[in-house]
């Protein structure tokens, strides 16, 4: 049975996951000198949401959310960076 608890560190993860892939994307589109303190902060962020979770005893829903959460993420950067390439091609065109 899942409890309040649960679904409260799934979006957590979610929340996390889309976080840290949003923050990669951009990191890799766009160099600044932030960039290499991005890394540990997104990191650290992954690290303390799946840390108090596991404390919590629901490390597996954290784990579920993020891995969701960084898949959905994943891929809408993917279809945006894509979409951007066929309008470059067709105003080429």
């Amino acid at each position: 049975m899942f409890e309040w608890a649960t679904y409260f560190w799934f979006i957590g993860g979610v929340g996390a996951g889309v976080l840290h892939a949003s923050l990669l994307w951009r990191a890799a589109q766009q160099l600044t000198a932030w960039a290499p303190l991005l890394g540990p902060l997104r990191l650290a962020l992954v690290a303390t949401v799946l840390l108090l979770a596991a404390l919590e005893g629901s490390l597996l829903a954290a784990a579920g959310g993020w891995a969701g959460g960084f898949v959905a993420a994943g891929l809408w950067a993917l279809e945006r960076g894509r979409a951007k390439i066929r309008e470059a091609k067709s105003s080429k065109s």
